[in-house]
């Protein structure tokens, strides 16, 4: 499928990363009825001017399309995936970072090339080569990071000499999704079989 570029809106395609969603330990302790009302609320994220979505209970009982008492009942949602804005609004960091990205990407393409020569030639951008373009933007890429300075590296190395996992952790990353696993089993938003799945999309051998 490709994309008229003359037809693009503002953020045509939302960035979908598949690992990152299946090794959440958050989303791995979501119920399915509750997996789909966390992605509509990401989708509002993305398509909302303000790149938010509202705190009110009602306000997003509404975006999901349930009742504020169904909503309110299932809760643990906002509260686990989303922070409020100095605004008193609600943000997934994450999907913020990546909508940023996308913005800077299309304000670059419509700088170099022009809206009057986009609407002329009005040539063709396959969804492949648009994700390609978004994943190497440096927003999103390790490759342009800087060297970790010298306080960076120490604060590494204290947080990973005090891993409490067996085996222990090598990456920050990992331990941090680890010890985040940890307290879901002690919440009881996980099970054993659960975490086990996820350790091992992890590579963290059982």
């Amino acid at each position: 499928m490709a994309f008229g570029i003359r037809s693009f809106k503002q953020r045509p395609m939302l960035p979908f990363f598949p690992d990152d969603w299946r090794g959440s330990p958050r989303v791995q302790a979501m119920s399915h009825e509750q997996r789909s009302w966390y992605f509509t609320l990401l989708l509002a994220q993305w398509d909302d001017p303000r790149g938010s979505v509202p705190a009110a209970a009602d306000q997003l009982a509404a975006l999901v399309g349930v009742s504020p008492e169904q909503f309110a009942n299932q809760g643990g949602i906002v509260e686990r995936c989303f922070r409020r804005t100095k605004g008193g609004r609600l943000k997934n960091a994450k999907l913020a970072k990546i909508r940023t990205a996308a913005d800077h990407w299309y304000a670059q393409q419509r700088a170099n090339a022009g809206v009057a020569k986009w609407k002329s030639d009005r040539k063709l951008l396959s969804a492949q080569e648009l994700g390609t373009t978004l994943l190497t933007l440096p927003y999103l890429t390790k490759s342009t990071a800087r060297a970790p300075r010298a306080h960076l590296a120490s604060a590494r190395e204290t947080y990973l000499a005090a891993c409490p996992h067996d085996p222990r952790c090598r990456t920050v990353r990992l331990c941090g999704n680890r010890r985040e696993l940890d307290a879901a089993l002690a919440a009881g938003r996980l099970d054993h079989a659960q975490a086990q799945r996820l350790l091992r999309t992890w590579g963290v051998e059982i």
